[in-house]
């Protein structure tokens, strides 16, 4: 049975969750509420059934949380698939539509299932790489030649492509996005309305726009007008770019 032969209060119900289920009758593994089970009434022989009894075939709803005749089980959106020869890691695959991913597309390399959630829109693309105790989550995505490690986590709508590296400790979250340096601590970011500035490496990522400190102090008006920003965002943003070089420079990480 599927999700269009539930009742309408059922659809309701799982209708709040936003998330894909399975429906398991927790008592005979049938594809029905645990309410209605046809064992269950048998076995009950006529004995009013008790819905508040977290006993075996009464109520269980997974993950932590009971509800009347349910057993919840998340969909997997991805199953691993090729190993690779040298690294040991596995190729994903999608096994259902989410985000910009559909069913069947190829993902990147993951040394296993704890390193890509398979909640949300999270994804590893291309030839990227997510191994260790590293944690892809939310509605991340790794690309290109990217390698996340360690017991790096990588969440909210961060973006982690090009070369980039993230390992150790390090946190990339929120609008984020890094694709030159290797980051070992978290990722400094900061936002002031319209998008989000990155601090990557010896570059600056705003928005869609990747490019030297320098080169952001010398021509952030033009981009900023390029971008529709307004006078009074530019010199915002202008500021902001200052302000983050003369830290950096403090600590001996820019020139």
């Amino acid at each position: 049975m599927g999700l269009g032969e539930l009742n309408m209060k059922e659809k309701r119900w799982l209708g709040t969750q936003k998330k894909e289920y399975e429906i398991h009758c927790f008592y005979c593994g049938g594809f029905h509420i645990t309410g209605n089970c046809p064992q269950i009434v048998k076995a009950m022989n006529g004995w009013k059934y008790d819905r508040s009894c977290p006993e075996t075939g009464h109520i269980k709803i997974v993950p932590n949380t009971v509800w009347m005749g349910v057993e919840m089980v998340m969909l997997k959106k991805y199953e691993l698939t090729e190993q690779h020869p040298d690294t040991g890691l596995w190729r994903i695959k999608a096994l259902r539509d989410f985000g910009n991913v559909a069913k069947g597309d190829i993902g990147g390399w993951i040394e296993g299932e704890k390193n890509l959630s398979h909640e949300g829109d999270a994804w590893v693309y291309g030839k990227a790489e997510v191994f260790g105790d590293a944690r892809v989550s939310g509605d991340a995505r790794v690309s290109g030649d990217a390698w996340v490690y360690g017991d790096a986590w990588v969440s909210g709508d961060a973006e982690v492509g090009g070369d980039a590296r993230v390992s150790g400790d390090a946190r990339v979250f929120g609008d984020a996005r890094v694709s030159r340096a290797k980051h070992t601590s978290n990722v400094w970011t900061m936002t002031l309305g319209k998008h989000t500035i990155t601090v990557d490496g010896d570059y600056l990522n705003i928005g869609c726009e990747s490019h030297t400190i320098k080169q952001w102090l010398k021509n952030f008006r033009k981009i900023g007008e390029m971008e529709g920003y307004s006078p009074e965002e530019i010199e915002r943003y202008g500021d902001a770019i200052t302000m983050i070089n003369k830290w950096l420079v403090e600590r001996g990480l820019a020139v």
